[in-house]
């Protein structure tokens, strides 16, 4: 790809997230009238009847949507990309690992503008992520983990961010108690699974045999899984004591 197909595509990439997150915005408004003050009262009360409504929060209920459907993507994508074998360099580059910078790059921006959002630890894994996106496309060694990183792992962020769904709008844990607790317990599962077991399993000894600058930069980002692994394991063994 030339220079000018370059810079496009990147901007490309960038407006599209905006775009679907403005749309996914537009569509939560419409499920809380009281925040979209240009509805005339017969649509309001018909929305307000409604037994599927969103929190008092569209924007931010646009982020999450916006993060399921690009989790949706790299799952799949990546996950059929890691199971075929002899893909081109240039389909990982482009279709998996270029775009999962613009999504952390987009949601380190978004992030930023909220609290729940801009802990220290999110923020690291924002940052470290477009670091190793960056550090694949330069090094083609680390495009085989890339694509295991970017495709399995990303299985267990659907259920996460379904989770962070659940924890803005409240009432859904009441009213949809069953999907919440299942959604928790499929996510741990997948986490667990694919992202500590699977990640041992098929990338150990590859991570192993990186050179020593390289190791040094991704096992930041390692410990971090296994940092979540003990919380989630810390959560799961409190909710089967009860309270």
């Amino acid at each position: 790809m030339n220079l000018f197909g370059t810079i496009i595509y990147h901007i490309s990439a960038l407006l599209s997230l905006d775009w679907i997150h403005r749309c996914y915005t537009l569509w939560a408004s419409q499920r809380h009238p009281d925040h979209l003050g240009s509805l005339d009262d017969s649509v309001g009360k018909l929305h307000s009847q409604s037994s599927f409504r969103f929190p008092p929060s569209p924007d931010l209920v646009g982020y999450h949507l916006t993060s399921i459907t690009c989790m949706v993507y790299f799952s799949v994508v990546g996950t059929a990309t890691w199971i075929s074998k002899g893909v081109r360099s240039s389909w990982i580059q482009y279709a998996l690992i270029w775009p999962m910078y613009h999504y952390q790059s987009w949601n380190l921006v978004i992030s930023l503008q909220y609290d729940s959002l801009s802990d220290l630890v999110s923020l690291f894994h924002h940052t470290a992520t477009m670091i190793l996106s960056l550090l694949a496309i330069s090094y083609p060694v680390l495009e085989y983990p890339a694509i295991y990183m970017i495709g399995p792992f990303e299985v267990s962020s659907i259920f996460l961010t379904l989770h962070n769904l659940f924890d803005i709008n409240p009432d859904w844990k009441e009213r949809y108690r069953w999907i919440h607790t299942g959604n928790k317990i499929i996510f741990a599962t997948c986490f667990l699974g694919i992202r500590i077991v699977g990640m041992v399993y098929y990338l150990g000894r590859f991570f192993l045999s990186l050179q020593p600058f390289l190791i040094t930069i991704i096992t930041p980002f390692l410990c971090l899984q296994f940092f979540w692994a003990y919380q989630i394991i810390r959560i799961l063994i409190h909710t089967l004591k009860g309270p």
